[in-house]
């Protein structure tokens, strides 16, 4: 994220020591008149804000959570991670524990939407064009600020299910009496922030009319209606509604029109640039970027994803066997087990999907020079430690030309994504297929069907898969759709949540592999198990941290389960 951020120590201090929701600590905030009583301090609290939205490079320790899913195994076994696999986290040992963290953002953006007051601005209402552009950017504060209180909100939704939805600042009591509203209930509020909130923030902050310093990484019109798609879209899903449920339907519905109402801007994706250079770096040109975080330039995300055989990389997060099976064949658009798809398990990855090839390093992969090794005994494969335990490394979102042996270590910026205009596709195509079946536009209220929406992510620059054909089913086309969101969105942090929305978490139960291993001349693929983990159903909601029901004493009601 482009924002700059110059903070007094003694602010810095406030924003990173405030009291956190449900994990309070009585502490005045004595500095909190001079930080909103001054514009520049005002708007760097907002920027410690942002500060709060997490990039997914690093989610548990150095594994990103898509190793606690079907898509990835973490190639260290000493790290937290492993606890998603055994079974042994609890409320009293979470992991990827958030509640804290993200209600601590939203007490942030409560204090600024509490404390900031036009009457800061005064001050600068001399300086001519330094004004005219603070005086820009200020319209938008309050709106950025509710828009990070919603997102704030939705990741703890998400994980934990119904919340309690705080909007304002809390005393001790009230934190300690909060109460969970049910998770249509957050949902909708989210939905209703963000249509709130939607008209009054600008396209794009790239255009010079709207400030000139173009500060990239703020929130857009597109990120609120990409947050209420999204939202929307797991309030209809399966594992919030019985197969009973009268207004299932209708959720579907309202996720379709969340989502086309963003495609209906027509400020995204009308060209949508080759896939392979959305992930590596932030491009300012980029059209299908919705909101993004840049990170400081680092060479950490290299280190601990590049393969033991390299020097100066420590494997990390290693795609298995089930993620590269999903990806179907280039010349058929068939997935690999169907009749006629034409492959060949002697040459596992040929003819594929070409997103295969950008999102996963196999066996003789290219990869800074040299072709990757990972048969038995290779340079990078078993029995080295560390070394890929699935026989695949990851190559998406790694930039190649980091450098990350000594002596001459380069550094890169990086870009987490946390809304591209390819998923609202995907989710707008899944909610069309649930309320309308794959080729409606029910009677033109819709520009796209579901099928065209799916058709144009498959046949864009880079890709070109072969399109879904006209005649397929509903069911057909959900479980294709599903598979799509699978190999589109690898390793972006969506595949912890589909899964359990979707109620298929025993999907993450059994991985495998694949064996390589070179004899006299021939090289022999064998697909093995390499993890058994368990998978609860519990586990489709976050345990509460004990901490936060102990703090009210016992009015904060814990999940299923999990006691």
């Amino acid at each position: 994220m482009k924002i700059k951020c110059f903070l007094p120590v003694s602010l810095l201090a406030l924003v990173l020591s405030g009291c956190e929701f449900l994990d309070y600590t009585e502490q005045s905030f004595t500095e909190k008149e001079s930080v909103f009583s001054n514009y520049d301090r005002t708007s760097a609290f907002l920027t410690a804000t942002y500060n709060s939205l997490r990039a997914g490079f690093s989610d548990v320790g150095s594994a990103m959570l898509e190793s606690a899913t079907d898509n990835a195994a973490y190639a260290w076994d000493d790290t937290n991670i492993q606890n998603f696999y055994n079974g042994i986290w609890s409320p009293v040992s979470t992991v990827d524990a958030q509640w804290s963290a993200c209600y601590a953002g939203i007490r942030r953006a409560n204090m600024f939407l509490e404390n900031a007051v036009d009457g800061v601005l005064e001050e600068h209402q001399w300086t001519g064009d330094a004004y005219q552009v603070k005086l820009k950017k200020w319209k938008y504060y309050r709106y950025e600020a509710r828009f990070l209180r919603a997102f704030f909100h939705f990741e703890l939704a998400k994980r934990y299910g119904g919340i309690p939805v705080v909007t304002k600042s809390l005393t001790l009591e009230e934190a300690n009496s909060s109460t969970r509203e049910p998770f249509e209930n957050v949902i909708g509020w989210i939905a209703q922030e963000c249509t709130d909130i939607a008209p009054n923030l600008p396209d794009s902050y790239t255009d010079n009319s709207v400030t000139p310093e173009m500060e990239t990484g703020r929130v857009t019109k597109g990120a609120a209606l990409a947050l209420k798609a999204r939202a929307l879209l797991y309030l209809a899903s399966p594992l919030h509604n019985p197969a009973t449920a009268s207004d299932h339907r209708q959720k579907w519905e309202n996720a379709a029109t969340a989502a086309h109402d963003l495609i209906a801007l027509n400020l995204y994706g009308n060209t949508l640039p080759a896939w392979g250079s959305v992930f590596n770096v932030w491009r300012a040109a980029n059209t299908e970027l919705i909101m993004e975080r840049r990170q400081s330039n680092s060479r950490t995300f290299e280190e601990a994803n590049t393969s033991i055989g390299f020097e100066g990389g420590n494997s990390g997060n290693c795609p298995t066997q089930n993620l590269v099976d999903a990806f179907e064949m280039k010349s058929t658009g068939k997935g690999i087990l169907e009749q006629g798809s034409g492959y060949d398990p002697d040459n596992p990855y040929s003819d594929r999907d070409p997103r295969l090839g950008m999102t996963v390093l196999h066996h003789e992969s290219m990869w800074k020079g040299r072709a990757m090794d990972i048969s038995l005994n290779g340079t990078d494969g078993k029995p080295k430690v560390r070394a890929s335990p699935t026989g695949y490394y990851l190559k998406k979102y790694l930039v190649e030309n980091t450098v990350i042996n000594p002596p001459n270590q380069t550094q890169t910026e990086h870009c987490w994504i946390f809304f591209r205009y390819t998923e609202v596709l995907l989710n707008y195509a899944e909610a069309m297929n649930e309320a309308y079946g794959p080729n409606s536009t029910n009677g033109g209220e819709y520009t796209l069907t579901a099928l065209e929406a799916v058709n144009y992510v498959r046949q864009r620059t880079g890709v070109d898969m072969p399109v879904y054909p006209d005649g397929i089913s509903q069911n057909d086309f959900r479980d294709k759709i599903r598979n799509e969101r699978r190999v589109e969105l690898a390793f972006e942090g969506h595949r912890t949540w589909d899964l359990r929305r979707w109620k298929q978490g025993d999907l993450t139960r059994e991985i495998r592999g694949m064996e390589i291993v070179r004899q006299e001349g021939v090289t022999v693929y064998t697909p093995v198990t390499v993890q058994n983990r368990i998978w609860e159903d519990k586990m489709y909601f976050y345990p509460v941290p004990q901490t936060e029901i102990y703090n009210t004493k016992g009015e904060l009601a814990q999940n299923p389960n999990w006691n």
